[in-house]
């Protein structure tokens, strides 16, 4: 009966460490698991971050671009109303010119 019983603590003392063994094992692969697992998250949110920057940066370029053409757009036809205004002012300066000569 004492052997029988020295016999079944010693099959629960081998049980254990197999038990421990496994669970060593498991935690190890759990604990590889989880750090790929956060590489990839990691990776994947600099990515998403990386694109959004694009998008951004492409918008505000867009952005720049229509902003610019409208500046050029109005810079030219204010050096259009310029010119007009210039040329009516030359004409009006050619008329005073002859009406002095002529007077």
């Amino acid at each position: 009966m004492i052997e029988e019983t020295i016999r079944a603590v010693k099959e629960a003392e081998s049980k254990a460490d197999e038990l421990v063994a496994q669970a060593k094992t498991k935690a190890e692969e759990l604990l590889k698991s989880a750090q790929a697992e956060a590489v990839e998250t990691a990776q994947n949110a600099k990515t998403a971050a990386a694109e959004a920057a694009k998008s951004l940066l492409d918008e505000a370029r867009a952005q720049n671009e229509q902003t610019f053409e409208k500046a050029d757009q109005a810079a030219q036809e204010e050096a259009a109303q310029l010119r007009k205004a210039a040329a009516l002012k030359e004409d009006e300066a050619v008329d005073q010119v002859i009406k002095a000569i002529l007077s």
